[in-house]
């Protein structure tokens, strides 16, 4: 790696990628890092009274005018109005931490009165904990004055926090994993993880993988959650401003005074990972290459993590990392992505729980079909730096993103629902089961057919090039 100052997170990210039906994001699987059936208590579906037809791009386009810098506007989470299904208790999580919060049981629904002084976009956040029971996520419906304002906002998941776990008085390896007679390295089992978690309301659908808005006027307000699956509490509840990300520029002026670590690389382990979202998502043996470490000649060796469980936008993997001198250090990994051959695939890296710069929301790896060393960096190769301080341990977090296919995914679906409303035309000229034999003189019977064809064309031009684009360079893209 020509000596790259970098916190070595050779990790080997075998990059999953699943399609939206044909493209959403992918999943990554890691070997090293340097620095039950669900079911729902009701349809989604309910009375058109309740439920606005829009979807979240429409409800957006609907309220583009409306300010976004806005005031916070705390919510007394136990002043709540109108409930079914709801306990109030003292709830303490694994480190500790408790709160006095409301638990929303399955099927349950509580509702809270808010008065807005100042119109706009908020964003809700909340603090909350999945009470421990199936291994499955909780699923909450929101209500903004007794409607749901956008089909996305009918199952907004709250998920559960897992870790590798090999259980108490275990002895274990030089690599921290647990081996048998033979000298086999053993897969831990994965527990859940009780913990409080700041979140803001996310739309974790291949759709728009974005943090949800919602428009309130200027007045009283109701805000409901409806549970749909599993048991969740929370311990707050916020109307914030939306978030916005600093660029990297500003964030090496923020860390001016700080220097690029010189010392050798620090190397992880990229499969004994801190947390992560999935119960699945665990470390594994790849035996399609001896570069991969830890490796053996004879024995198995746990060396990956990822890989096909890493393939659904939202699903994550932290890992914990030290240093011993404060600084700026790079980040690199060591990754495979022959899952998806020709498409680059996205994640979005976190620092403690935040994105510390607008360039780590969208990291890209390249499809390849061997284990590859890459440092983050721009297009030009030059690395970005992530500013560490000593004898802390940090949490950097890598997250499945739809990345710049949002946009495109999002016009191919407009193109789809254009095409099916085309097709509710035609059929009503036609019927279910056409005559092959009559002309049916759609172009004058459907005036606007024609049009809606030659723009669906365009736009499905314009998304092909675009995939082209964001994958140029790549074998077998579009």
């Amino acid at each position: 790696m020509n000596k790259k100052r970098v916190i070595s997170f050779l990790l080997a990210l075998l990059m999953v990628s699943t399609m939206m039906p044909m493209l959403v994001a992918s999943a990554t699987n890691s070997q090293d890092v340097v620095a039950g059936g669900e079911t729902a208590v009701e349809s989604t579906t309910e009375s058109s009274g309740t439920l606005s037809e829009l979807s979240y791009y429409e409800y957006l386009e609907a309220h583009k005018d409306a300010k976004t810098d806005v005031k916070d506007v705390e919510i007394d989470v136990l002043n709540y109005v109108g409930t079914d299904g709801v306990v109030t208790e003292n709830i303490k999580d694994d480190n500790g931490k408790a709160y006095d919060a409301v638990k929303l049981v399955v099927g349950g629904n509580i509702e809270w009165k808010v008065n807005i002084t100042e119109p706009g976009l908020y964003n809700i956040s909340t603090i909350f904990m999945p009470i421990v029971d199936k291994p499955i996520n909780a699923e909450v419906r929101i209500y903004i004055d007794g409607v749901t304002p956008f089909t996305e906002a009918t199952a907004v998941t709250f998920g559960r926090v897992w870790k590798d776990s090999y259980g108490e008085n275990t002895k274990f390896n030089e690599y921290g994993h647990k081996v048998d007679a033979s000298g086999n390295e053993l897969s831990p089992d994965s527990v859940e993880v009780s913990r409080w978690t700041d979140y803001v309301l996310h739309d974790n659908d291949y759709m728009t993988d974005a943090d949800f808005l919602f428009y309130l006027s200027e007045g009283e307000h109701t805000i409901s959650f409806k549970s749909q699956r599993e048991a969740v509490a929370f311990a707050s509840l916020k109307l914030t401003q939306q978030k916005s990300v600093i660029t990297y520029e500003e964030y090496l002026a923020l860390h001016s005074d700080a220097e690029v670590y010189k010392g050798e690389p620090i190397r992880f382990e990229a499969e004994n990972s801190y947390e992560h979202s999935e119960r699945n998502l665990s470390m594994w043996t790849s035996y399609s290459s001896a570069s991969t470490s830890p490796s053996h000649y004879s024995q198995i060796r746990l060396s990956n993590i990822g890989g096909e469980t890493w393939n659904k936008v939202g699903k994550w993997i932290s890992w914990e990392v030290e240093v011993e001198e404060d600084g700026l250090y790079a980040i690199s990994y060591k990754y495979m992505q022959n899952y998806v051959r020709g498409f680059k695939v996205y994640r979005t890296l976190m620092l403690d729980g935040e994105v510390p710069y607008a360039e780590m929301k969208t990291v890209s790896f390249d499809p390849n079909t061997d284990w590859k060393n890459y440092t983050v960096g721009n297009k030009d190769g030059e690395a970005y730096y992530l500013y560490l301080t000593a004898g802390k341990k940090h949490v950097i977090t890598l997250t499945a993103t739809l990345g710049p296919l949002v946009d495109s995914l999002q016009a191919l679906q407009n193109c789809i629902n254009e095409l099916n409303n085309d097709y509710l035309q035609i059929i009503a000229v036609t019927g279910t089961t056409p005559d092959t034999l009559r002309d049916y003189d759609l172009d004058r019977e459907i005036p606007t057919l024609i049009d809606s064809f030659k723009a669906v064309n365009k736009d499905l031009k314009k998304i092909g090039k675009d995939l082209s684009n964001f994958n140029s360079g790549l074998s077998g893209g579009m």
